[in-house]
């Protein structure tokens, strides 16, 4: 399969998703071992590392935007819908093995229609 052509610099959305993944990775792993930063790194300006980690899945979803508007995943039929699908089996799956119950009052993404 060849590449669609995309803008010059650009590159293609799905490295740009992988590398976005591996960014909010890092962040957890700095999460994990700072916590919420210390206060010298605070008072310096620096951002509390899950405020980091926040920032950058905001970027995976920006990615993934760009990638279905691109129509990057062209060989699947629908693809919102299989992202919509896997989302809901995972809160069926949060349900049935750890209790997790969904609220009425949630947070949903704009473009998500659950």
């Amino acid at each position: 399969m060849t590449d669609p052509v995309y803008r010059e610099g650009m590159g293609n959305p799905l490295d740009m998703l992988a590398e976005e993944a591996s960014e909010i990775i890092k962040e957890r792993c700095k999460f994990a071992r700072f916590g919420r930063g210390t206060e010298a790194w605070l008072a310096s300006g620096g951002k509390p590392p899950l405020e980091l980690m926040l920032r950058e899945v905001g970027d995976l979803l920006a990615v993934l935007e760009v990638a279905l508007t691109e129509k990057v995943f062209a060989g699947v039929e629908d693809p919102l819908a299989v992202i919509v699908k896997a989302q809901r089996e995972k809160h069926a799956k949060l349900l049935r093995e750890f209790g997790y119950v969904r609220p009425k009052e949630h947070v949903a993404l704009n473009f998500w229609p659950l």
